[in-house]
């Protein structure tokens, strides 16, 4: 798979049921981004453009943005936890 249909799998899932492969899809993304000697801010406009496009696509389907947003950040959140094996943000008292 190239690059570009990389991109357009990640809009596709995210703009649809399968969010959270669309998260997979940008972990992907990120992954060719950092071998490739990229900076993270560019990985992040590229995810920002993602996400726009997705969300742009998923409510000319008719799904409410609220909906996609909540399913992105819900996605986003599991594969933080599923990654460093913790919330992000979480404060682990002792």
């Amino acid at each position: 798979m190239n690059f570009d249909e990389l991109i357009d799998e990640a809009i596709d899932k995210l703009s649809s049921e399968s969010i959270a492969e669309g998260i997979e899809a940008l972990e992907g993304i990120a992954d060719t981004f950092a071998k490739a000697g990229f900076k993270q801010k560019q990985f992040l406009e590229m995810r920002e453009y993602i996400i726009r496009t997705a969300k742009e696509r998923a409510v000319s389907n008719g799904v409410p943005l609220f909906f996609i947003e909540d399913k992105i950040k819900q996605a986003e959140r599991k594969a933080h936890e599923r990654r460093t094996g913790k919330e992000p943000g979480l404060i682990i008292l002792q």
